[in-house]
C-alpha cells in the first residue's frame, strides 16, 4: 500500500509518457531517508511494468566507494557490448558513447534509476553529468534519487544537478505523511496516529517500524532505527557528534545563547553544518530542535547515563549563569537528571507555581513529584510545603489514596513542630478530600478538628477559611441557614483585614449557593461575584467551583438558558487549566440538562461517557451516574435496575441531600411506572426519615409532588413555596401544570402530570397527549404505564414504541451540532485545513469556514486546540450515537 503518493506517481508517469516521444526527461527524487523514495519508484515499475525498459542501480556508503557502482548494479540489462567496456578500464566519454548507443537502439523507451546518489563516486557523478547533457535527445527518462539531508551546499552532487537542464528536470518533493495518511496507514484510534505523527514527523519508515515494536516503552526506540540513524551519525565528524549527543539530552526546544555557552568555540559553525544536514531545525522563535524526536532519542541512546548526568550539570550550570529566573522550568528539569538535590529543592516549587498559574497542574505536580524524591535533604517546614503543594496540585487532576497521604504526611510534619495554624489547615483540606471521596462523615469530623484548631490561634485566613468550609458541608447537606450563618462568619474576618481574596471567594460561593437554593435570587448575584473574583485573581480551583455551582443552580431551577452558557463556559475552563477533577462532575450537569430537556439518549450518552472513565472518584462520577440510572427507567433498558441500586448505594455513602433526594426520588418514579407501589412507599418513607432539611425549593419540589400522588400528607414542605408547574398539579390542575412544564422545556413532567391528573371528560385527551410527548422522547419505559392509564380512560395503546425515521441528528446532538457539522468535526480533530475540508467535502472553503464557526461557538471554543482539549474530556462529542463518520472523498471509513 502506498500512502499519499498519488501526484508523485502521477508526474513520474507523465514525464516517462513524454520521454517515450523522444524528448527524454530528468526526475529529481530528493527526501530524507525513510520517506519512501524506493517505495515509490517500485510503485512506479510495478504501475508499468512492461512498458519500459529499466535499469536500476545504487550508491552505497562505503569507506571506499565502488568506481560506477549504479552502473555494475544495471549490468544484468546490459548487452555484451556495454558489460565489456564497462568492464575494462575506459574513460566516462567511451562508456556513455556504448551506452548511448544501445539505448538508441532499443525497442522500448528506457527508465534509468540511481538511487542514493548523494553517496556516489565522482567517476558515477560524472557519468550523470555527461548522461544528463545529453538525456533530451533520446527516448529515456533518468530518475535520481538522494538524501536531501546529506547533500549541502558544497556538496558534489548539488553543482551536477545545478547542471541540468532545467527545463526538462522536475523536482518530485516527497513530503511527510500528514495526520490523516498516517491514520489510514495505522487503521487504529486517531490517538495513535497523532502521538506517531508527533515523534515521527510523517516518516514512513519510522512510523513502520514502531508499529512492528509494540513493547517499546515511551523513551526508547527500535533497534531498526537506531541503527539507522547511528549509521548516519556516524558519518559527521567527531565535534558534530559531541555536538549532537549533548543536545540530545534537552527534550524542549533549544535556545541559541545556550548553545553558545556550551559550545564558545564553534557553536554558530556546527549549528550551520547540522541544520543543512538536516539534523537539527529552527522553529518560529528561532530556537533549535531535532527534525525528528526519534533522532533525539536515538542520539541520547548512544551516550553513557554517566555521561548524561554530567552533560545535565552542564547545562543547569549554564542556564543559571544565564538567566535562572528565565529557565526555572528547566533548571528543575535538568537539575533532576544530574540528581542535583539542592538545586531541585531549590527550583522545582517556584517552577511548580509559574505551571500551577498558567493552569499546568499536572506539570506543576511533575515537578513537585521530582522534589518529594529528594524529600530526605529538605528541612521539615519545606518537606511538608512540599507535600501539601503536591497534593494540591495532584488533587486537581484525581483524587486518591496518594494525595490524602501526602496531606496526612504534612500533618504530621506540622505536629512535630507544634504548628497549630498549618495543623489547621491540613486539618481542613483533610475535610476536603475525603468529601470528595464520598466520605461525608468523615469530611465533617475533620471540618471540626480544624475548627477547634484555629480557634485556639489569632484570627487568620486559615481560620475564616475553615469557617467558609464548614458553611460548605452545610450547603451541601441542604442545611441553608447553618451555611449562611458559617459563610458570613468567614465574610466577617474578610471584611476586618480584605488583603486575602480567597476567604471572600469561597465563601460568597457558598453562601450565594445557599441562598440561590433556597429561592434568594440575591444569591445568584453572590455566586457571579465569586466568580468574577476568582477569575480576576487568578484562583482557578475556585472559578471552577462557582461555573459547577451556578450550573447545579441552573439545571436544578429550570433556568435551561444559563444552564447551557454555564456549563459549556465551566468545562471549556476546567479543561484548559487542567482540572479533571472539576470538568467530568460539569459534563454529569450536562447530563441532567439534557435529562431535564426531555432528550434523554442524548442524557444517557453523556453520562455513559463519564462512567466509563476509571480514575475519577465517587463524587466526580455521582451526578453522572444519577441521571443515567433515571433516563435508563424512562428509556425502558434492561440495566436500569442495577443502575438505581448502585445510585442509591454511593448517595447513601455520602450522607447528602443533594444526592440522596434525587436517588430515592428516581427509584419512586421507577416503582410508579412498573406499578410496584409499595416499594414507592418504602424510598418515600426512607426520605421522610433521613435528616434532610426541606426548604421547599425546585430541588426538593419534585419529593413534595410524589407525596400528594400517594396521598402522604405533607407537613414538611410548605406547598406555598414550592414552583408554579409543582403548586398547580398539587391544586388539581395538571393540565395547566403540563403547560407550564412545556412552556419551560421539560416535557416528560409534563407527560406525568397529564398521567397523573385526577379522572374527568378531559382524560383521553390528556393521556393521548401524554403519550405523544413520551413517544416524542423515546421514552419506552414510561409508555408501558401510559397504555395502562390509557386502558383505565377507555381507549387501548399499544405501548410498543414505534420506530420512526431518522431522527434529527441536530436535536439529538448534546451541544446541538447539525449532521453536516457532525460531519465535519473529527477531520477538524485530525488537523485538516479548511481548505483540505473543503475539498474533501467538494464545498466551497467559506461554507467550511461558516460550519467550523458554527462549531466552535456551539462547542464555546475559540481555536482548534480548545476544540481538542473538549474532546479529550468529553469523547461523547464526537462519537455521538456511536456514528461512524466515512470520508466523503474515498469512503474511507473514520472512527
Amino acid at each position: 500500500m502506498i500512502i499519499e503518493r498519488d501526484n508523485a506517481i502521477a508526474i513520474l508517469n507523465k514525464l516517462a509518457v513524454n520521454s517515450a516521444t523522444g524528448h527524454g526527461q530528468i526526475a529529481l527524487v530528493p527526501g530524507e531517508a525513510g520517506i519512501g523514495k524506493t517505495t515509490l519508484l517500485q510503485h512506479f515499475i510495478s504501475q508499468n511494468n512492461n512498458r519500459y525498459q529499466y535499469y536500476w542501480g545504487g550508491c552505497e556508503a562505503l569507506l571506499t566507494p565502488r568506481v560506477l557502482g549504479p552502473l555494475h548494479d544495471m549490468s544484468s540489462a546490459f548487452s555484451l557490448d556495454v558489460l565489456k567496456v564497462l568492464d575494462s578500464d575506459v574513460s566516462i566519454t567511451k562508456l556513455l558513447k556504448i551506452f548511448l548507443q544501445e539505448l538508441t537502439s532499443l525497442s522500448q523507451p528506457a527508465v534509468l534509476i540511481f538511487e542514493d546518489t548523494h553517496w556516489a563516486d565522482n567517476a558515477t557523478l560524472d557519468f550523470l553529468k555527461c548522461l544528463g547533457r545529453r538525456i533530451t535527445a533520446l527516448s529515456a527518462l533518468l530518475i535520481i534519487s538522494y538524501r536531501q539531508d546529506e547533500t549541502g551546499l558544497r556538496h558534489p552532487l548539488t553543482n551536477l544537478l545545478g547542471e541540468f537542464p532545467q527545463s526538462d528536470t522536475t523536482r518530485i518533493d516527497l513530503e511527510p505523511l500528514t495526520l490523516e495518511g498516517i491514520q489510514q496507514m495505522v487503521g487504529s484510534a486517531s490517538d495513535n496516529a497523532a502521538h506517531l505523527h508527533a515523534i515521527t514527523k510523517g516518516n514512513p519508515f519510522f512510523i513502520t517500524e514502531l508499529l512492528a515494536t509494540s513493547d517499546i516503552g515511551d523513551e526508547q526506540v527500535p533497534a531498526s532505527i537506531q541503527e539507522a540513524i547511528a549509521a548516519r551519525l556516524n558519518r559527521l565528524t567527531l565535534e558534530e557528534q559531541n555536538f549532537l549527543e549533548t543536545l540530545s539530552v534537552i527534550p524542549s526546544s533549544i535556545e541559541q545563547p545556550l548553545i553558545r555557552q556550551l559550545f564558545p568555540k564553534n557553536a554558530d559553525d556546527l549549528l550551520i553544518s547540522c541544520e543543512e544536514k538536516q539534523l537539527l531545525e529552527t522553529d518560529n522563535n528561532n530556537n533549535l530542535r531535532f527534525r525528528h524526536e526519534l533522532v533525539r532519542l536515538s542520539t541520547k541512546s548512544r551516550t553513557s547515563s554517566l555521561w548524561q548526568k554530567s552533560t545535565h550539570k552542564q547545562i543547569t550550570e549554564a542556564l543559571i549563569l544565564d538567566d535562572c529566573d528565565k529557565h526555572i522550568k528547566q533548571i528543575t528539569y535538568h537539575a533532576y537528571r544530574a540528581r542535583d538535590a539542592h538545586l531541585v529543592l531549590e527550583y522545582a516549587s517556584k517552577a511548580a507555581n509559574i505551571a500551577s498559574q498558567a493552569g499546568a497542574h499536572s506539570e506543576a505536580a511533575t515537578h513537585l513529584a521530582s522534589a518529594l524524591e529528594f524529600d530526605s535533604e529538605a528541612t521539615p517546614e519545606l518537606k511538608a510545603s512540599l507535600y501539601e503543594s503536591w497534593s494540591y496540585e495532584a488533587a486537581l487532576i484525581e483524587i486518591d489514596d496518594k494525595v490524602i497521604s501526602a496531606r496526612h504526611r504534612a500533618l504530621a510534619i506540622w505536629r512535630a513542630m507544634d504548628r497549630f495554624d498549618k495543623i489547621g489547615e491540613n486539618l481542613r483540606w483533610l475535610s476536603r478530600l475525603y468529601w470528595y471521596q464520598g466520605q461525608a462523615a468523615k469530611a465533617n469530623q475533620y471540618a471540626d478538628k480544624a475548627i477547634r484548631v484555629l480557634e485556639s490561634t489569632e484570627d487568620s485566613a486559615q481560620k475564616a477559611m475553615a469557617y467558609s468550609l464548614k458553611s460548605q458541608l452545610n450547603m451541601l447537606n441542604s442545611h441553608m441557614e447553618d451555611a449562611i450563618s458559617w459563610g458570613n462568619k468567614a465574610l466577617e474576618f474578610e471584611a476586618k483585614d480584605n488583603r486575602n481574596p480567597e476567604v471572600r471567594i469561597h465563601a460568597l460561593n457558598n453562601v450565594g449557593t445557599a441562598m440561590a437554593f433556597s429561592d434568594d435570587l440575591a444569591g445568584l448575584d453572590l455566586l457571579r461575584e465569586s466568580l468574577r473574583l476568582a477569575l480576576r485573581h487568578n484562583f482557578q480551583e475556585h472559578a471552577a467551583r462557582a461555573y459547577t455551582n451556578i450550573s447545579d443552580y441552573a439545571v436544578g431551577c429550570r433556568d435551561f438558558e444559563l444552564a447551557e452558557k454555564t456549563i459549556s463556559e465551566g468545562i471549556e475552563f476546567d479543561s484548559n487549566h487542567d482540572l479533571d477533577s472539576c470538568t467530568y462532575y460539569l459534563v454529569g450537569l450536562h447530563a441532567q440538562l439534557r435529562m431535564k430537556q426531555g432528550r434523554l439518549e442524548e442524557a444517557e450518552t453523556i453520562s455513559q461517557s463519564v462512567l466509563k472513565l476509571e480514575q475519577l472518584t465517587l463524587l466526580m462520577k455521582l451526578p453522572a451516574l444519577l441521571v443515567l440510572a433515571r433516563v435508563q427507567t424512562r428509556l425502558g433498558r434492561p440495566e436500569a435496575k442495577d443502575s438505581l441500586g448502585k445510585a442509591l448505594k454511593d448517595a447513601i455513602s455520602t450522607s447528602e441531600a443533594q444526592y440522596l433526594l434525587p436517588a430515592r426520588i428516581s427509584l419512586v418514579e421507577a416503582a410508579w411506572l412498573s406499578g410496584q407501589h409499595e416499594i414507592a412507599n418504602i424510598h418515600i418513607d426512607a426520605l421522610l426519615s433521613d435528616d434532610i432539611s426541606f426548604t421547599g425549593n425546585w430541588r426538593d419540589s419534585e419529593f413534595a409532588l410524589w407525596l400528594h400522588r400517594y396521598k402522604i400528607k405533607n407537613n414538611i414542605i410548605p406547598v406555598d413555596r414550592l414552583p408554579a408547574p409543582y403548586q398547580m398539579e398539587i391544586r388539581g390542575e395538571n393540565k395547566a401544570a403540563a403547560l407550564a412544564w412545556e412552556s419551560i422545556g421539560s416535557p416528560f413532567p409534563a407527560a406525568l402530570a397529564l398521567l397523573t391528573a385526577p379522572a374527568s371528560e378531559d382524560s383521553v385527551e390528556h393521556t393521548k397527549y401524554a403519550i405523544k410527548l413520551l413517544e416524542n422522547m423515546q421514552a419506552t419505559g414510561a409508555l408501558q404505564r401510559a397504555s395502562e392509564v390509557a386502558a383505565e380512560s377507555g381507549f387501548r395503546y399499544n405501548a410498543n414504541l414505534q420506530k420512526s425515521g431518522r431522527k434529527n441528528q441536530s436535536r439529538q446532538h448534546p451541544l446541538g451540532l447539525t449532521i453536516k457539522e457532525q460531519e465535519i468535526l473529527p477531520w477538524v480533530i485530525k488537523g485538516l485545513s479548511n481548505r483540505e475540508i473543503s475539498e474533501r467535502f467538494s464545498r466551497s472553503e467559506r461554507t467550511i469556514e461558516n460550519h467550523i464557526a458554527s462549531i466552535f461557538r456551539k462547542l464555546n471554543v475559540h481555536s482548534r486546540l480548545e476544540v481538542l482539549l473538549r474532546v479529550k474530556n468529553e469523547p461523547w462529542i464526537i462519537s455521538n450515537n456511536n456514528s461512524v463518520q466515512t470520508d466523503p472523498k474515498d469512503n474511507q471509513k473514520v472512527t
